[in-house]
């Protein structure tokens, strides 16, 4: 199945206790929101499009997804 990578989506699918994996992919996906499909509950982020394309090079942009994905991984699901 494939539709619109959209994290609140992706999220919800997780909710309901789903043990597919999910691949989030498309051109759109960069470091400034990847970590949202991270945080959703996304098995895999496709970020090559963003890599191969970045600016500065494909090592300043992996280092830069590292970091977004990092900071995901650090974020509490849930605050009380």
């Amino acid at each position: 199945v494939e539709l619109a990578a959209d994290p609140a989506l992706i999220g919800w699918f997780k909710e309901l206790g789903s043990r597919l994996l999910i691949c989030a992919s498309g051109g759109e996906i960069n470091a400034e929101n990847c970590d949202s499909f991270a945080y959703a509950g996304t098995n895999f982020v496709n970020v090559s499009d963003y890599i191969l394309n970045h600016p500065k090079g494909a090592m300043q942009a992996a280092v830069n997804i590292q970091h977004a994905l990092e900071t995901a991984i650090q974020r509490p699901k849930k605050v009380n």
